[in-house]
């Protein structure tokens, strides 16, 4: 009978031991799984909540990263942090501290990888001196330069190799005026810019405008090749027909999109000197998201519209549809792509209205349609909106007028402050988080999409275009200097 009663008490204990250990192998799992999903106990709060990761990265690298004042890594980096507003700086002797305020949302992923670090001390060398130059651009990725002037009566094509830092290269090019249209100075006013280069760098398309005595302008495009800068292609007389505007199709030199006068844009082939059927009719202008996306502003049966097409459909889909014919809205639109989502914005007026999701064309009438009809954000600008602007990666969304800005982050989801703008100045993208502009007193100024981090760099001229190297450590730019220009490099780290 005691060997029973002992037997039962040692089933006993040694269950109640396994039950215990079980639990707290259970509990341990569940704290570790918790634990590498970001959960964590907030004893401010006395409550679980998820922690937020934040990834940090700098150009250059090496940056110390601080969070509320408190030093954390050197980038490039990763960690966790709780929920609410925190500030985050990154430090690198010899540079511009660089500082942002955010409030991280529970169980995000925020990106704060696109830190530029800027030289406290700038060093800048100027490349080439200009007597002329009416129009000059950077191609894709900040390799090369084109430019155009008259010297002498004689138009000229300027062409840079900026690829080589020890050994940049320049030439010049005469453009043939046998084939200029009514090249005659006397009774002739012409003015000349570069339009844009083709993706890959290589081509470029050339405006002429010219205003003969007593009549209105008329503009002839040219393409040049900058591997043959003396081949000229006379693209307007391949369409035989006034051309209004013109963009290159991705990579290809040889392809383009061009809007005829009277509204109809027709897909050309240069080298086959070719033309397509419209692609659109009643169009007054229009942009170029890639090689297949067309964002314009028209009119349909006399009524003011915005729509965007994509090749291979026989219909636009309108995204905005005047009132009436007396309408007078002031509208923009865009057209890109985010994170395999479509993207179109619409401005009218005073307020921005974004949609994403998977446009499809009129034909179709599916669940993806409604979806992306019925997405749309609304930012209102308070003011009308002169200017729209999205960066090339689809992300970013800029919205202005002529004294600021807002940005709206896709990714995020945020909506910035206004941004006040010094001087009224045209915004550009000099990469994918930071814009630049020329200021009251005549600098180039650097800053990111949201209005922080403020960097005053150097002389700029009106009007003319900038660039970062491929690689990012030179800016390229012009610097006016009495009736010469100068191409100027100013270095972005302070590597020898």
């Amino acid at each position: 009978m005691y060997h029973n009663n002992t037997s039962a008490k040692e089933i006993v204990r040694r269950t109640l031991v396994y039950t215990i250990m079980t639990l707290m192998v259970i509990g341990l799992i569940v704290v570790l799984l918790w634990h590498n999903f970001g959960y964590q106990f907030n004893s401010k709060d006395l409550k679980i909540e998820q922690n937020s990761l934040v990834q940090y990265d700098s150009f250059p690298r090496g940056a110390q990263v601080s969070i509320d004042g408190n030093a954390f890594n050197l980038t490039q980096t990763k960690g966790l942090i709780v929920p609410g507003q925190h500030q985050f700086t990154m430090k690198l002797n010899g540079y511009e501290p660089w500082q942002k305020t955010l409030d991280i949302k529970a169980g995000t992923v925020t990106h704060l990888v696109y830190a530029r670090m800027i030289p406290e001390k700038k060093e800048s060398t100027n490349l080439k001196e200009y007597p002329v130059l009416e129009s000059a651009k950077f191609a894709p990725g900040g390799r090369f330069m084109a430019g155009v002037g008259v010297v002498n009566g004689t138009p000229k094509l300027f062409w840079g190799d900026v690829r080589s830092y020890n050994n940049p290269k320049f030439t010049e090019t005469d453009i043939s005026t046998q084939h200029l249209a009514q090249y005659d100075l006397a009774t002739t006013k012409h003015q000349f810019a570069i339009a844009e280069w083709d993706f890959a760098g290589r081509y470029v398309l050339l405006k002429h405008i010219y205003t003969p005595e007593g009549s209105d302008s008329k503009i002839q495009w040219l393409r040049f090749d900058r591997d043959n800068p003396k081949e000229m292609i006379d693209v307007t007389n391949i369409a035989s027909v006034d051309i209004l505007d013109a963009h290159f199709i991705g990579t290809n030199g040889n392809e383009l999109y061009v809007l005829q006068n009277g509204g109809h844009v027709r897909q050309m082939n240069v080298a086959g000197a070719s033309l397509s059927r419209p692609v659109l009719s009643g169009v007054q202008s229009f942009v170029l998201y890639g090689s297949e996306t067309i964002a314009y502003i028209g009119t349909e049966a006399n009524v003011k519209v915005a729509g965007v097409w994509k090749k291979g459909w026989e219909q636009s889909r309108i995204m905005y549809r005047a009132a009436s014919a007396q309408a007078d809205d002031t509208v923009k639109i865009k057209a890109s792509k985010y994170f395999n989502k479509d993207t179109v914005v619409v401005t009218v007026n005073d307020t921005a209205q974004i949609y994403r999701g998977d446009l499809r064309p009129p034909t179709e009438d599916s669940e993806a349609v409604k979806k992306f009809l019925n997405s749309v954000k609304k930012v209102a600008f308070g003011r009308t909106i002169k200017d729209l602007t999205l960066n090339s990666d689809g992300r970013m969304v800029i919205i202005k007028d002529e004294t600021g800005f807002v940005n709206y982050d896709i990714e995020r989801e945020t909506i910035s402050p206004v941004i006040t703008l010094d001087t009224v100045s045209e915004l550009k993208w000099l990469d994918e988080f930071y814009v630049w502009r020329r200021d009251a007193s005549g600098n180039l100024v650097i800053q990111e999409f949201d209005g922080t981090n403020v960097h005053t760099l150097t002389p700029v001229a009106t009007g003319y275009d900038a660039a970062l190297s491929s690689d990012g450590k030179y800016l390229y730019s012009f610097v006016g200097d009495g009736d010469k220009l100068i191409l100027s490099r100013l270095k972005m780290t302070t590597e020898s």
